[in-house]
């Protein structure tokens, strides 16, 4: 039995008996794994130093993430709501400034910026990863942004044939590059510049030749 009060003992299999598992657990390992990351990053993230400064056993640890990946992906981008719901009455130029602005936001947390350069080498060797960077935002949101692209493009507000998934896969890349190599500046700074390109585009009032 572990401290916490969950029966079994393989690394990475959750317990089929016993009492639930106790959210302060869960909530102590999460704090000291964001703590490690933004303080000594990535490499320093291991199960055996999240069990230590968390004060519970590795098995623990283990038990609800069966690697460090698993464990530290968990962390950043938890999910959890399968929804996006887009504001009533929202124009296209509001939309995509919420999306910009909120993704761009998320991937510059402190911790993020820590552990996404290591996150990103883990999700191409291991495919068995609990879903890409991409499943804790892209299919619920590419669904409502596809629909709510559908309705702007037949009462003349945007181009047709949008896709609401390219668009989220663009800010999700440029959030991630610009949080890397580009910390200093602000959110509103580098939401600014993808903002001009994704409604201005790259040719704008410019006549073709």
């Amino acid at each position: 039995m572990d401290p916490d009060g969950e029966a079994g003992s393989e690394q990475g299999t959750p317990a089929r008996t016993g009492r639930p598992r106790d959210p302060e657990v869960d909530r102590r390992v999460r704090d000291a794994t964001l703590a490690i990351l933004v303080e000594d990053g990535y490499a320093a993230v291991t199960m055996e130093a999240v069990a230590k400064r968390a004060d519970v056993a590795h098995t623990t640890v283990y038990r609800r993430w069966p690697s460090k990946a698993h464990l530290v992906h968990g962390v950043l981008f938890p999910g959890g709501d399968d929804s996006y719901a887009i504001p009533s009455g929202a124009g296209v130029e509001e939309v995509v400034t919420g999306l910009v602005v909120g993704i761009v936001e998320n991937f510059s947390r402190p911790e993020a910026r820590a552990g996404l350069p290591g996150l990103m080498t883990e999700y191409r060797a291991d495919g068995s990863l609990d879903g890409r960077l991409a499943d804790r935002f892209e299919p619920a949101v590419a669904r409502e942004i596809d629909a709510f692209l559908a309705d702007a493009a037949a009462r003349g507000e945007a181009r047709p044939g949008l896709d609401g998934a390219t668009l989220v896969d663009t800010i999700m890349g440029f959030a991630v590059v610009s949080a890397i190599l580009h910390p200093d500046q602000s959110v509103d700074e580098r939401s600014r510049g993808l903002l001009d390109l994704l409604l201005n585009g790259a040719l704008g009032d410019v006549p073709p030749p």
